[in-house]
């Protein structure tokens, strides 16, 4: 959580079971407000820095919104690209600086690769159907020394359409010819609901028993599994039914 001065305004602070988030940044975007605006579901937490209503930047500490992984999954970088970078981070390094040491990136590569992850943090949210949004109102500056200008309309647009394509993912995964499978070898899992899951995992699984096993709502389930899948931690597979 950023500074807060005095000229900030008092926090707005709702369940997003009662105050939609799209509602909320639909609001503050047609108002030009400025901004910070916290998102929270159990140990998730994601910000979202607004100037004049238009994103410009936004964070999260969950390991699939890290930088890395969005440019993976944007096809900018290899995995093996990946595996050399994280080989040479440090807490005083950036892991994109590090891609760029490598050749591995252009430094316009690294520009849009931070633009994609801050529109995928934003889209991520609307996945959620539990949990708190605060927002306090003034000129809050990220610690960050990129700041964007990205248009609030058209995130909210493909926020929606990105929580409609989870819902059919959990359609699939809600299939009884599903399984899910433990595949490739074993990496760190950088979350609670990742380690849950994948120590649920013994065999072939069908989702229903995955939920019971790991504690984890069906949605929260189905983003976990999106990850594992996209990082080949996981196979999800159709099987003929007997």
């Amino acid at each position: 959580l950023p500074q807060l001065h005095a000229y900030v305004h008092a926090r707005l602070s709702s369940d997003v079971r009662a105050f939609p988030l799209a509602d909320l940044l639909q609001l503050v975007h047609a108002a030009g407000k400025s901004g910070f605006l916290l998102f929270q579901f159990g140990g998730d937490e994601k910000a979202v820095y607004l100037s004049r209503g238009e994103v410009v930047f936004a964070e999260s500490n969950l390991e699939a919104d890290r930088l890395g992984l969005c440019l993976l999954r944007a096809g900018k970088i290899t995995r093996e690209d990946l595996a050399s970078a994280e080989s040479r981070f440090h807490p005083m390094t950036r892991l994109g600086k590090i891609l760029v040491e490598l050749g591995c990136l252009t430094p316009r590569d690294l520009w849009d690769g931070v633009k994609t992850q801050v529109e995928d943090i934003v889209r991520s949210l609307f996945a959620y159907t539990a949990g708190w949004i605060h927002f306090w109102e003034g000129e809050i500056e990220p610690d960050n020394t990129v700041r964007l200008s990205l248009p609030t309309h058209r995130l909210i647009e493909e926020g929606l359409a990105h929580r409609d394509a989870l819902l059919r993912f959990l359609a699939q995964l809600e299939d009884p010819r599903t399984r899910i499978r433990v595949q490739g070898p074993p990496r760190r899992a950088g979350s609670e609901n990742e380690r849950a899951m994948l120590a649920a995992l013994a065999g072939d699984s069908g989702f229903g028993a995955l939920c019971h096993k790991s504690g984890l709502d069906p949605r929260t389930a189905a983003r976990t599994l999106q990850f594992l899948e996209l990082t080949r931690q996981v196979a999800i597979e159709q099987v003929e039914s007997a």
